[in-house]
């Protein structure tokens, strides 16, 4: 999911420091990598997928991405792996896409009460 924020004067080091301690504090290792063009924060903790957040833009037109890295094959296969007996994977793939979506909204809620203040 993408946000942007329009007139916020919205400071990318700011939301960066809120960001690495709101994953800090829920025991996630942190990976950031800045560029001239965009800031990406890797974010990785054991039974959860792989997220990757990058924010880029300037104070009054700012944007913030977050993705999930999951597999996505139970998604689309599931019945058929069931039968051949990976039903188990399905149900560790399922259990990954809800804590994503669970940390998702989460970070969202965290995000737009930091760009309100």
């Amino acid at each position: 999911m993408r946000t942007r924020w329009i007139g916020k004067n919205v400071h990318a080091d700011v939301i960066l420091d809120n960001i690495k301690e709101f994953f800090e504090r829920k025991g996630f290792t942190i990976l950031i990598k800045e560029s001239a063009e965009k800031i990406s924060v890797l974010v990785q903790k054991k039974d959860y997928p792989l997220i990757l957040i990058n924010m880029w833009g300037s104070p009054n037109d700012f944007f913030i991405e977050f993705q999930c890295r999951n597999f996505p094959f139970g998604k689309y296969f599931s019945s058929f792996l069931t039968l051949l007996g990976t039903g188990f994977l399905v149900s560790k793939w399922l259990k990954r896409e809800e804590l994503c979506q669970k940390i998702e909204d989460e970070f969202w809620k965290f995000v737009d009460q930091l760009i309100e203040k």
